[in-house]
């Protein structure tokens, strides 16, 4: 359509086609296709734009190489058509070509040098069309045709069009196509046809080359004979010497060879005006061709003598005046034919040529040529007799072409010996006697080599015997045998034997004319005193062997001597091929730049209007994930079980664990999730779960779609727009079971991660065919989709903390900690690229990036007694590179206690204790020596299989142990099931009870030797089932179903949880934990000191463990499958003895009243007001100035003093007091404002809606909620502004629904990422912090919630609720949802709040202050009421109270203003210092 359309269109639109939309350099790249239609177009669009733009265009393209890069695309393709040809021939003749309607004329522009450009596209399709003999041959018959009438296209196409390189080509695919046929008109197979074909195109080219004026026209046919020569020695290395392909190779190099000498002869000759023969008794063969057909049962024979009457056109007009070249036709014949062909088809050219010789072409040139040609034909049939075996020669029907040349060249050479021994003077000489008497010496030399090969016996008989002949019947082959005698009489020795060998023991093969030339020959021999053996019969008695050793001796030495000609000869051409292969070379470069810079350019142009079109639909594309990701959002927010339209039939009822980590990497949130499991996994009770689970979730069927559309629009949105990447590498993200391979992008303000594929427990491999952009969060259990990957952003102000890792022991990984509660470990491919990750980060911009606790400081702090047992372990566990990510880097914490049967727990008795002096498996003495013997035993063994000895064959903590421990939780559940290939454990080896956990690790097995996890000590959900699953029933009939707890913790998880980390930070495990530490990350864990204290594992937990050490496949991969099974060692932190502790804190005091009945030795710790203080001391009454209703922290030795409607937002401690905000609310304009704590001018910071009224504030560190009167919270995200340190909100701000009525209280957790909040009907509501979401609902009693508090150290939550006018309810739950109790208060509660003393080393309390004035504490344990503080210097209702940073001060306010702070007098500090803030 555009051929046409250029075609036709005028000039005007032409040029503005041609300038604006149609480029050539686009043409030339659609070229490269691989449907000859779309290539038929492209050379059809290509010929008309050349044709339709201007002449100075024109030229200019030819200039650029541009038909060359076209042939190119062209030649990648096999696949062709006949009208893809006729195309290219269209192109190359500037005219509209069928071979049906081609008509010879000689058109004098075709010998312009740029339009010959034009034949390489053709030039390019014409191997191809070796395909269809039929095509092949047409087309060559036409290029032929194109040389008769214009020869001086001879040598531009050459040169220019590489006509030679595409007749090879043409040739040597023709040679190698199967399938080929016989044609039925001439009988010879189809491939010999397009022989033929190419061997007289060549011909011809020779024929007018080798005699021309100008020595580079000869030595350019030189060139084509070398090519012709590499083709065949390349043929013959690949296929064999004997191949037929190399026999048709060598027939057409005879063939050419043949031609130069003759047409050498025929000039040499025509000096004198005369030809050696009458041209009439030339042999003329009629050339056929195929008229526009695919096959050759169209063949057709025409007349050279008569041309045709009924038609003047066509492919058979081509061949009217044409002759072929038999190869066997004699010398005489075959220049005759070519000469007189030349003079037919141009007489006036043929005429000039021949005048231009006779004028320009020199004596010494002709003797020079013809020394060279002799040397050429001599080389061939060297190399050809060489690459040939005697036996198979022998035994071959007839001659092969070399042969069959070598008695052409024989004849000559006979011919030309005869002239010279006639010794003429100069005078009388011809021009061919004078060339002859130029090179006597040479020809001579030439003639001793050729008889003696034509005459050998690895010659084909016919051919010795047609030699035999040519010397017996020459008329002056006495003088030519004596003449080349003096040259090298041993050869002509050895001819002798030959013959003699030929006449006598071949004797059965020979007729009787043979015999007698054979004898004839040995007898002018021996007349020319040439050595000859006598006949058989005259041999001596015994004398015939030794002849006949004679003639095989001779035959050896000939066979080596030629040989060794012919690898000189070899040599001598391989030298040649180099410098022919470089000849070319500057065009090649110059093709390739010019390649490259069309390429360049068309990628430009097409980059631009891709970006245009692209850009278009990105935009589109983005706004509908933007909307997509809305209406989720919405739906998530209206559908849950709180919101207006919730579905109770599609909500998921199960429960999962939230990787958001609180105050010492303690993950204790639980998240509504979807189990994906089979309903045969649930026992039927909670078989409903699965039904559910089977709903599709609200508005999915429109959404899904959406969703699999463009996943990661969003993302690639803001990294193509507005994001500068960085840095850019191949990572995974790791999470428990699960690896997420794609790259890690590094932009100035995030880091992307960009999936590619999942990898399942680390075996199986799945790819994607989507990539989902669900959530900000990188989760390890994306709603069950294991196949799923999430393509995710971090930005870096959220990068809190980094931290090298291994990986399978590899040193290879990072984790970074995010200031949201969350944690992600990334895989590398070395340690290299890691390194380059972290230098990439370490110059952006991370202002929350926090320096990392070293361990000389972390230990100085334990030992000094403020740190915790818990958080020091924790923290060696970060150090050491554990890795809640990595289920086989997974944190490990010592079993503690052994008493797990009785009533009472004694914590100040040892026996109730574990040995931390000893590893886990070797509690009991008698145990030691079993361990001894496997390292003895594996120490002999090791010695053959290269691996180290040990006391154990795996380890302490590996993915298997840590997924027993969380088996009831999900996401641990699945991931557990496809450890254990889709099944639950054998029940009676399920973690069912912890005394039997115990037993079996410490005594009873000598396979199980696990340590505990960090859930053991503050996360009482993995002892419940609380989601039914059917995990069996034991031997003993018992259904495995809660863990069975000590009888000390009364049934309760919780209180479990709370009295194992009581004793973990008992005195008793304090003063021994670092003998533990030795073990597990310290000097007793490798080396001497590891084997004395029975501590080594399998070699295969040890970082350093060479994987690729392995003898062979199947061990390497063993290895790689031990690294993942195992478990690992934690790196090794300290390689000397662990310090012990130096102060185990205060005394306990012995008056202090009872924790529990069941548990002897638990403290109440020394915050203000514990039951362990005799005397509480209120160390300040005052009454204030400025108004204030409640006191809040800001620092651990600065509070604030806040008056009505006004809230604190703590932007970072680090900040000091420029990260302090003070906002304001309850303005009459509904305009919530904000000012710096140091200054005195506030301004706007939002505005809520005018139809709504704000009951209450409340604020984290970037964010303020704000409870609405009709239900409704909003949450705007605020940032301080980098230029002037104003607060700015992000708008608009989230909706969150779930209260219908007013909101009464909210409180904040940064620590647990959450807010509770609660309204007048009774309903209180956790909401994610992170996300924005909902996460549960607690209770709707109808009367309204007045006050709420959290721990920052439990995470448990307490509510408080007006009974009537006279008493509160008090109601205590846990962080997720479940009620540890509720009391009644005697008067109603004005103000709650919560201790936060080091939980362990603590009973923390929640004090609440009654109307009456009294403050009563209560434990958070059991909500008991533990103690009540009063002063009757203030007997007026408290409306807040506080603890400090430290809790050893109780700040409260009384309702008229007066400030009062309780301390403890187990500790001397000081009063904190109070600032008043005035009201905006």
């Amino acid at each position: 359509m555009l051929e046409t359309v250029l075609k036709y269109s005028s000039d005007t639109t032409t040029r503005t086609l041609l300038t604006e939309a149609l480029y050539m350099d686009q043409a030339i790249v659609m070229a490269n296709h691989p449907q000859p239609v779309i290539m038929t177009a492209v050379i059809k669009l290509f010929t008309t734009m050349l044709d339709r733009c201007s002449p100075e265009d024109s030229l200019l393209h030819l200039r650029q190489n541009i038909p060359l890069i076209m042939a190119q695309q062209l030649h990648k393709h096999a696949t062709i058509s006949t009208h893809l040809v006729l195309a290219a021939f269209s192109l190359a003749l500037g005219r509209s070509f069928t071979f049906e309607d081609y008509a010879v004329d000689c058109d004098p522009s075709l010998a312009l040098p740029q339009q010959v450009v034009l034949f390489i596209p053709l030039m390019a399709l014409l191997p191809h069309s070796a395909q269809d003999i039929a095509l092949c041959h047409n087309s060559l018959m036409v290029m032929l045709d194109l040389l008769h009438k214009n020869m001086e296209l001879i040598i531009p196409l050459i040169h220019k069009a590489h006509f030679v390189d595409s007749l090879l080509c043409t040739l040597k695919k023709s040679l190698h196509t199967e399938g080929v046929g016989v044609s039925d008109v001439t009988g010879e197979s189809e491939c010999e046809v397009v022989v033929s074909d190419i061997t007289e195109i060549l011909s011809w080219i020779i024929n007018c080359l080798v005699a021309s004026p100008q020595h580079k026209n000869f030595m350019l046919s030189l060139e084509v004979l070398h090519h012709l020569n590499l083709l065949c020695r390349g043929e013959s290395a690949v296929c064999g010497g004997q191949a037929s392909c190399v026999g048709h190779l060598q027939g057409t190099e005879a063939a050419l060879l043949q031609v130069a000498l003759s047409r050498i002869q025929a000039t040499a000759s025509t000096h004198q005006h005369t030809l050696p023969r009458d041209i009439n008794d030339s042999l003329k063969m009629e050339k056929t061709s195929v008229s526009g057909s695919t096959s050759l049962h169209n063949l057709k024979l025409f007349s050279s003598g008569a041309p045709r009457e009924d038609s003047d056109s066509g492919v058979g007009s081509v061949l009217a005046n044409y002759t072929t070249i038999p190869f066997t036709k004699s010398l005489h014949n075959i220049s005759e034919q070519l000469f007189v062909s030349q003079s037919q088809s141009s007489p006036a050219l043929a005429a000039e040529n021949s005048k231009k010789e006779e004028k320009v072409l020199s004596h010494s040139e002709l003797v020079d040529r013809f020394k060279v040609l002799i040397q050429k034909a001599t080389d061939f049939l060297f190399m050809s007799a060489w690459s040939s075996v005697e036996a198979v020669a022998s035994a071959l029907p007839s001659a092969s072409a070399p042969e069959t040349f070598s008695l052409f060249l024989l004849e000559l050479l006979l011919c030309a010996a005869a002239t010279i021994i006639q010794r003429k003077g100069n005078s009388e000489r011809c021009g061919w006697e004078r060339m002859v008497w130029g090179c006597q010496d040479i020809l001579r030399m030439h003639l001793n080599h050729l008889l003696a090969l034509v005459t050998s016996p690895r010659t084909h008989i016919h051919t010795r015997i047609r030699a035999a002949q040519a010397l017996a019947s020459h008329p002056k082959v006495h003088a030519i045998i004596s003449y080349t005698s003096k040259a090298n009489p041993q050869l002509l020795y050895k001819v002798g034997i030959f013959m003699h060998e030929l006449r006598y023991q071949n004797e059965n093969k020979l007729d009787e004319s043979a015999i007698k030339s054979c004898e004839g020959v040995l007898q002018i021999l021996e007349e020319c005193s040439v050595q000859v053996l006598p006949p058989p019969e005259l041999y001596p008695p015994h004398g015939a062997m030794r002849e006949w050793s004679v003639v095989s001796e001779e035959k050896r030495q000939w066979q080596e001597e030629s040989s060794k000609i012919a690898i000189l000869v070899v040599d001598r051409c391989n030298k040649q091929d180099k410098r022919l292969l470089t000849k070319n070379t500057h065009i090649y470069e110059a093709v390739a730049r010019e390649c490259s810079r069309l390429s360049r350019t068309v990628v430009d142009r097409q980059n631009v209007e891709r970006k245009i079109v692209l850009g278009g639909i990105k935009h589109s594309q983005c706004r509908h994930v933007h909307l997509t990701h809305r209406w989720r959002g919405l739906v998530e927010i209206l559908t849950h079980e709180r919101a207006t339209w919730h579905l109770s039939h599609a909500y998921p009822r199960s429960w999962q664990l939230d990787q958001t980590e609180g105050p010492m990497r303690v993950r204790k949130r639980l998240t509504r999730g979807r189990l994906h499991i089979k309903p045969r996994y649930l026992m039927p009770e909670y078989s409903q779960k699965i039904d559910i689970e089977n709903q599709p979730s609200p508005l999915e069927s429109v959404l899904k779609g959406s969703e699999t559309e463009s996943a990661m629009a969003v993302m690639i949105e803001r990294l193509n727009v507005s994001e500068r990447i960085v840095h850019m590498t191949k990572a995974s993200v790791v999470s428990p079971g699960m690896e997420q391979s794609g790259e890690i992008l590094i932009s100035r303000t995030a880091m992307y991660f960009v999936g590619e594929q999942v990898t399942i427990d680390m075996n199986q491999v799945v790819k994607l065919d989507v990539t989902v952009a669900t959530s900000p969060y990188l989760s390890f259990y994306q709603g069950g989709s294991s196949s799923e990957v999430v393509s995710v952003t971090w930005p870096l102000d959220n990068v809190r903390e980094i931290h090298i890792r291994r990986f399978q022991l590899q040193d290879c990984a990072l984790e970074l900690f995010l200031t949201t509660g969350h944690s992600v470990l990334l895989a590398f491919t070395d340690t290299q690229h890691r390194n380059q990750v972290i230098g990439m980060l370490s110059m952006s911009d991370m202002p929350n990036l926090s320096s990392k606790a070293t361990l000389p400081e972390v230990t100085a702090q334990w030992r000094e007694g403020h740190m915790t047992n818990f958080e020091y372990l924790t923290q060696l566990n970060k150090l050491a590179g554990r890795s809640f990510n990595d289920l086989m880097q997974y944190p490990v914490f010592p079993f503690i206690l052994s008493n797990y049967t009785t009533n009472i727990l004694n914590l100040n008795d040892p026996t109730n204790f574990r040995n931390l002096r000893k590893p886990i498996a070797v509690q009991r003495p008698h145990k030691e020596q079993h361990y001894m013997n496997n390292y003895e035993i594996t120490t002999q063994i090791s010695q053959n299989a290269g691996n180290g000895p040990y006391h154990y064959g795996s380890h302490y903590s590996n993915s298997g142990i840590v997924l027993h421990f969380l088996v009831r939780l999900p996401p641990f559940t699945q991931l557990f099931l496809r450890y254990q290939d889709g099944n639950f454990d054998i029940p009676d080896r399920t973690f069912h009870a912890v005394q039997t956990t115990w037993r079996l690790a410490s005594c009873d097995s000598t396979t199980d030797f696990k340590e505990l996890i960090p859930e053991f000590f503050f996360l009482p959900e993995i002892f419940l089932n609380s989601e039914g699953f059917n995990m069996g029933v034991r031997q003993s009939g018992e259904r495995v179903h809660h863990v069975q707890l000590p009888p000390w913790s009364c049934d309760d998880p919780r209180r479990f949880v709370l009295i194992h980390r009581a004793a973990l930070e008992s005195p008793l495990v304090t003063q021994n934990l670092h003998h533990w530490i030795d073990l597990v990350f310290g000097y007793k864990q490798t080396g001497r000191a590891a084997v004395d204290a029975i501590n080594v594992f399998h070699p295969a937990t040890y970082f350093g463990y060479d994987v690729e050490s392995g003898s062979d496949e199947i061990s390497r991969e063993a290895r790689k499958a031990m690294i993942k099974t195992y478990g690992q060692t934690p790196q090794q932190l300290f390689a000397s003895p662990h310090p012990s502790v130096s102060n185990t804190g205060p005394p306990q005091n012995p008056q202090a009243p009872e924790v529990l009945h069941e548990v002897r030795g638990l403290r109440w710790g020394t915050y203000a007001g514990s039951p362990a203080d005799d005397r509480p001391i209120l160390a300040l009454v005052q009454t204030l100035k400025t108004p204030a209703i409640y006191v809040t922290s800001i620092s651990p030795t600065e509070l604030l003093l806040m008056p009505s409607h006004t809230h604190v937002l703590n932007s970072g401690i680090n900040k000091g007091m420029n990260g302090v905000y003070i906002l304001s609310s309850h303005h009459h304009d509904g305009i919530i404002r904000c000012r710096r704590l140091k200054d005195t001018v506030a301004h706007p910071l939002v505005s809520v809606p005018h139809y709504d009224e704000v009951m209450l504030c409340s604020c984290g560190s970037s964010q303020v909620w704000i409870g609405l009167a009709s239900g409704q919270i909003l949450v705007y995200s605020v940032t301080p502004s980098h230029v002037s340190d104003e607060l700015t909100a992000c708008v608009p701000p989230t909706f969150l629904l779930a209260h219908t009525a007013p909101i009464t209280h909210m409180h904040v957790s940064e620590a647990f990422s959450v807010c509770i909040s609660g309204a007048k009907d009774g309903m209180c509501v956790l909401w994610d912090t992170n996300r924005l979401s909902y996460i549960r609902s607690i209770g709707s009693s109808g009367v309204e919630v007045s006050l709420l508090a959290m721990s920052e150290t439990l995470g448990d939550w307490a509510s408080v609720s007006p009974l009537g006018s006279a008493a509160s309810v008090l109601r205590l739950y846990s962080i997720n949802g479940a009620l540890v109790d509720s009391a009644v208060t005697p008067a109603p509660v004005t103000a709650i709040t919560f201790s936060s003393a080091p939980e362990g080393t603590a009973i923390n309390v929640i004090a609440t202050s009654l109307a009456d004035g009294l403050i009563r504490l209560w434990s958070v344990w059991d909500l008991r009421p533990v103690r009540e503080l009063r002063t009757d210097r203030a007997r007026q209702p408290i409306t807040s109270l506080h603890y400090t940073h430290d809790n050893h001060h109780l700040c409260g306010i009384t309702e008229s203003g007066i400030l009062l702070v309780w301390e403890s007098s187990l500790v001397k500090t000081k009063i904190p210092k109070f600032i008043t803030v005035p009201s905006l």
